[in-house]
């Protein structure tokens, strides 16, 4: 049965029925200080890279106990810059821009553009933070396996106004098990050279830019047809617009999902929880 739940992803173990398992477990979260959906129990928004890495580690410590024991974990992340302009996944330089810059305006669909923090023991303004490689690190404490990073590498990334660097114009996947013996459709990872390539090269789907945390269907099929079969149960705890769940009725999976402002596509779960 497809599940969907509006409810804060770390509070998983109050919410999900005990003894549920599921064969993966596929999300991508929001960035850190990237938008400001105004939702006091929000993720994204802690002060500290630190603070956001501890956010993220409770949700998917939480996960552990719904994952079956052969199951997977894919998360999709961007990297963020400390302080500095708007945009963190992109990474605007502080240099560029005026003070007027940095502070808060809209997105589409209401969201805000937060105002950076610039202080930090460790951080300089301008300085890349390397969440991706923070959180595969932190996720070995709640019982995590980190299997790989690799590279989802975006052929249409977003421009940006940089004077002194390149555009981003890739994020990372975590792949995380809780041992070696995890199930794996070798097929489904073939690019059709027999080579499994740790970079996939996926567009940004229409709208994607947009979303706080979008990535597309065809990334989200390929590791819900290589790490699950047919009848399995698929967990996304920042279910978004639903693209997760689309991905796993179309391949005859159900999906478990969550977000703290409830499921925002035309999708009808049979069951819906708040």
């Amino acid at each position: 049965m497809n599940r969907s739940y509006c409810a804060d992803a770390r509070g998983i173990s109050t919410v999900l029925p005990p003894g549920l398992k599921h064969r993966l477990c596929i999300t991508s979260p929001p960035y850190w200080m990237l938008r400001d959906y105004g939702s006091p129990l929000q993720i994204g928004m802690e002060p500290t890279p630190e603070a956001f890495i501890e956010s993220l580690t409770t949700v998917f410590g939480g996960a552990f106990d719904y994952v079956a024991e052969d199951g997977s974990l894919i998360i999709v992340i961007g990297d963020s810059y400390f302080g500095g302009g708007s945009s963190t996944t992109n990474g605007n330089d502080f240099a560029n821009f005026s003070g007027k810059s940095t502070l808060a305006g809209t997105y589409p669909g209401g969201s805000k553009r937060p105002i950076k923090p610039r202080k930090h023991p460790t951080f300089r303004v301008g300085e890349q933070v390397g969440i991706p490689w923070m959180l595969a690190s932190s996720l070995r404490s709640c019982g995590w396996m980190i299997r790989q990073v690799s590279i989802w590498a975006k052929p249409n990334p977003m421009p940006g106004p940089f004077r002194k660097r390149l555009t981003s114009s890739h994020e990372h996947i975590i792949h995380a098990t809780k041992s070696m013996d995890y199930f794996c459709d070798r097929s489904a990872l073939d690019d059709g050279s027999r080579i499994m390539r740790d970079v996939i090269t996926c567009a940004v789907s229409k709208g994607g830019h947009r979303h706080n945390a979008g990535f597309p269907r065809k990334l989200i099929d390929t590791f819900v047809s290589a790490y699950t079969e047919v009848g399995d149960i698929i967990l996304d705890p920042f279910m978004g617009s639903g693209t997760v769940a689309e991905s796993c009725v179309a391949a005859g999976r159900f999906y478990t999902g969550m977000d703290i402002n409830g499921l925002t596509s035309s999708l009808k779960p049979e069951s819906i929880d708040r």
